[in-house]
């Protein structure tokens, strides 16, 4: 089971080709199927946000809630991983969804990765000021 999830995981292909309804089917099976990290510590979450796939987005918050304390090699959040992309809509919703679900949210906004840099730096670099 192990070895499927990897190959199946690592390369993230059934997101990556818009098969959104076979990773849906997936958590309905087994969640701990795409509750894998992949390359460089990335996890599906990591992935959604960057690509702004909001569906899958919800459904990975719904499902796998502990993403959200997922940091990649780089120790970025999925955050981090919207921020850099522009993806302000992922922001919104990881925020308000951080608001509602942690008591100690804050400490995900001022998750530092491996440069020093919080999510609001990288936004910030990136010229979002509504971040």
């Amino acid at each position: 089971m192990i070895f499927l999830s990897k190959i199946t995981i690592d390369e993230y292909a059934p997101l990556q080709n818009g098969e959104g309804e076979i990773v849906f089917h997936l958590l309905s099976v087994d969640k701990d199927l795409v509750c894998v990290k992949g390359r460089e510590g990335f996890t599906p979450l990591h992935y959604v946000a960057g690509v702004r796939n909001l569906c899958l987005l919800a459904k990975f918050l719904l499902n796998c809630p502990e993403y959200i304390e997922g940091v990649t090699i780089r120790n970025k959040t999925a955050l981090h991983i919207a921020a850099q992309y522009n993806r302000l809509e992922v922001l919104e919703i990881l925020v308000r969804w951080l608001l509602r679900t942690y008591k100690n949210w804050e400490k995900y906004l001022e998750w530092k990765d491996k440069d020093g840099n919080t999510m609001l730096h990288i936004a910030a670099s990136m010229n979002q000021p509504q971040a």
